[in-house]
């Protein structure tokens, strides 16, 4: 069977990918690096209760970090182990959490950012007063901890019975395992700090989300 060739088909699609190529680029691309839209409609209100709960909003890039690392900003969110939410609340935790935030009354609650950011922020701060004779990244470091999995006491008891330093979680708390928890447990709870303030929180950061300010950054 004889085929027939189209005279100037070359040309026509020389054209068609030129045109192609023109719309391409004026398509814009999503950086990974790029801070989420629902981040940014997001970052005032991380703002205000970090005012409430630090009195400054020092925290705001590395808060940000933690809701990405917790949920990536999806406020539909539920965990294998029924957490809730974006900030990732199980039940008995948000349930005392909700005693002292007005926005959160029901569990069903904490699908929402106005009351998973302050429960969030609220929580942190609680955490963070635990650990006074810490310094500020180490401080971070312990309450991420504690957020993840509950207290770090036994933890820090251990650490300082080995002859490491109990108010230091980077590369001294982080490898004692004093609750025993499963080796599961224990690789991703210290995986947890150091995922949020040694990686996701430098792109909030450096994008100057919440006044740019970063903790550890002697560390990075």
């Amino acid at each position: 069977m004889n085929c027939k060739r189209t005279t100037g088909g070359g040309a026509n699609y020389q054209l068609r990918s030129l045109l192609l190529g023109f719309v391409l680029l004026l398509v814009p691309v999503q950086s990974a690096n790029a801070i989420p839209e629902i981040a940014l409609q997001n970052e005032l209100l991380l703002w205000k209760f970090s005012l409430v709960e630090f009195g400054h909003g020092l925290y705001v890039p590395a808060l940000a970090a933690q809701i990405e690392q917790e949920s990536m900003w999806n406020r539909k969110a539920v965990s294998r182990a029924k957490a809730r939410g974006p900030s990732q609340f199980i039940e008995k935790t948000a349930r005392w959490v909700a005693e002292y935030i007005d926005s959160c009354t029901v569990f069903e609650d904490f699908h929402d950012f106005a009351c998973a950011i302050p429960a969030q922020i609220w929580l942190m701060r609680f955490n963070f007063e635990r650990s006074p004779d810490a310094n500020e990244c180490d401080q971070y470091g312990f309450a991420l901890s504690k957020y993840n999995g509950g207290g770090v006491e036994p933890d820090r008891r251990l650490a300082a019975n080995h002859g490491a330093d109990p108010n230091l979680w980077f590369d001294n708390v982080e490898h004692f395992n004093g609750r025993r928890r499963s080796a599961a447990n224990f690789r991703e709870n210290r995986r947890y700090p150091r995922a949020i303030l040694f990686s996701r929180q430098r792109k909030y950061a450096e994008s100057g989300y919440g006044g740019g300010y970063l903790i550890c950054s002697d560390r990075l």
